[in-house]
């Protein structure tokens, strides 16, 4: 089961790192610097480009 993980802000994937998270295929949001003036939709669009799962569930 692929997981996508997001780690709050000021923090990276090392949040993860005590976890142990093996029997998981995980892949890391990586945050992205914002555009001068861009939107909160439009920054969510361009996180979203690193999510490859087709429908993919939130929790």
């Amino acid at each position: 089961m692929k997981i996508y993980l997001l780690s709050g802000l000021g923090a990276d994937r090392r949040i993860f790192d005590s976890l142990d998270l093996s029997a998981f295929d995980v892949q890391h949001i990586e945050w992205i610097r914002p555009t001068i003036n861009e939107t909160i939709e439009s920054y969510a669009a361009r996180l979203l480009s690193q999510i490859k799962t087709v429908n993919p569930v939130c929790n």
